[in-house]
Formats: C-alpha cells, structure tokens, sequence
C-alpha cells in the first residue's frame, strides 16, 4: 500500500480553520480504471463519512465513489 497524503489528512484540529471540513481520498488503482473514495469529517470529534456523488446510471443510488477509466 502507497500512501499520499494531501489536504487535511491528519491535520490537527488547531491547524485547520474553523467552518472547513476534514477531507481525504482513498484512491483504488483497479486493471483499468481508478476508484475515488472521498471521506470527510465535518466536526472536530465526529466519525468519518462517505462522501455520496449521483450515479451515472439515471434512477440509480448515489454511491460513496466516483471512477476514472485508465485506457
């Protein structure tokens, strides 16, 4: 596993400014595509949510990831 952290991952509560959500991406590297996963954490002692973006199926749930083709 590779890490690179961006953003406010693992940033202290004090080095963020207030109003601002936590906010990391998990990125899956698959054959042929990338999975995003984007989580974010909204109050200081708050749990880590899913972030939901719209299918790109018309009428289908969101999801907690978006892709990117690689071909």
């Amino acid at each position: 596993m590779r890490l690179v952290p961006a953003g406010s991952f693992g940033a202290e509560g004090k080095d963020l400014t207030s109003g601002y959500p936590w906010q990391y991406n998990l990125i899956r590297i698959e054959r042929h595509k990338a999975k995003i996963f984007s989580r974010v954490r909204r109050e200081i002692d708050a749990p880590w949510e899913p972030v939901y973006y719209p299918s790109p199926v018309k009428g289908a749930p969101p999801r907690d990831y978006w892709e990117i083709d690689l071909h």
